[in-house]
Parts: C-alpha cells; structure tokens; sequence
C-alpha cells in the first residue's frame, strides 16, 4: 500500500513537473513574439528584430513612449533619418535600409545627411 501511495506522489509531482515546465515554454515563446519577428530574406525563416543603439543623436524632434525622437541618429557609422514610430507586431514591415531603435522607432538612411562629432549627445551605455 505505502508502495502504491509513493507511486501516485511520484505521478504528481512529475505531472506538475511538465506542466510547470510547458507553462514557462509558453511565457518564453509570447516574449519572443512580442520583441517582433523580420523575415529574414537569404533562408525564409523568421528572426528576431533587434533594438540598435545609436552612438550620436542630433535634433530633437518629439517623442515617444517616454523616449525621445531625434531626427538623425548615427549607428555604425552611418546616418540615419527618423522616418516612423512602428510597434513590435509591425516590425517585420523594416527594411533592410532602416534601423530599428527602442522603443520601437524606424529611422531609414539618410541620403548625403553630414556626420557631425561635436556637440552631439551621447547615448550613455550600460
């Protein structure tokens, strides 16, 4: 009888065990759906947009969620010129031309914009 009584526990606890661990696979998957998927254009398979941090902003122009808009930003060396603000559920929409800035900002390459190092504000890393 004991034998039987440690099997149903043994049961339980190994259901809960998989439920618990289904639940967090759930939870992990709607975290990626919501940080956005891009259809990557070389295999067709999806992946994961990513937030790109500017090294110089210029040119306050408004703002958004908290954030502000800058009308140029400057990743990677090249300039960039805000051109949308575009939530996660439409992030597949940037191009390859465009960055993808949080909380969700698109700014698209700016054609001849000059580079300037002076003055401009520095993104403060982490």
């Amino acid at each position: 009888m004991e034998l039987l009584i440690l099997e149903i526990i043994w049961w339980a606890v190994l259901f809960f065990f998989f439920w618990a661990l289904r639940d967090a696979r759930g939870r992990l998957q709607a975290d990626l759906e919501a940080m956005a998927l891009v259809n990557d254009d070389r295999s067709g398979r999806p992946r994961l947009a990513r937030f790109q941090r500017p090294q110089n902003m210029r040119h306050a122009i408004g703002s958004y969620q908290g954030q502000t808009i800058y009308r140029f930003v400057d990743v990677d060396g090249r300039t960039y010129e805000f051109d949308r603000a575009c939530p996660p559920e439409c992030a597949a929409s940037v191009e390859p031309d465009e960055v993808y800035l949080a909380p969700g900002l698109v700014y698209r390459e700016a054609a001849g914009a000059p580079v300037r190092t002076d003055r401009l504000p520095q993104m403060p890393r982490h």
